[in-house]
């Protein structure tokens, strides 16, 4: 199975499973098909069913200002269980190989 297989599996699953509801900020078929970095998110379903989540981003830099703000910020607590699960670009699965954490004192 090729890497566009995958990511065209989750795709059809992710608008199976969410049908006709919506959630905020959910991407249309056309936006997870033309859009080059795409990330499929856990723990989102408020409604309990398992679903997962997608978002769609012109560059990967992006998810970069979405991570940090959920880790400095402290947008991921107990009562939040949204997690990245996978990130695609141009269809193809990458990793965070790392964070990095720049600290500076007040100024």
């Amino acid at each position: 199975m090729s890497t566009n297989d995958v990511y065209m599996q989750l795709v059809e699953s992710h608008e199976r499973t969410w049908g006709t509801e919506q959630y905020p900020g959910r991407p249309s078929l056309i936006d997870l098909l033309h859009r080059p970095v795409v990330a499929f998110w856990s723990g989102d379903d408020k409604a309990n069913k398992g679903r997962f989540t997608v978002s769609v981003h012109d560059q990967i830099e992006e998810l970069n200002d979405i991570l940090l703000n959920m880790v400095v910020a402290g947008k991921v607590t107990p009562s939040s269980n949204r997690r990245l699960s996978r990130i695609f670009v141009n269809h193809k699965p990458v990793r965070v190989q790392g964070v990095r954490l720049i600290v500076s004192e007040p100024g």
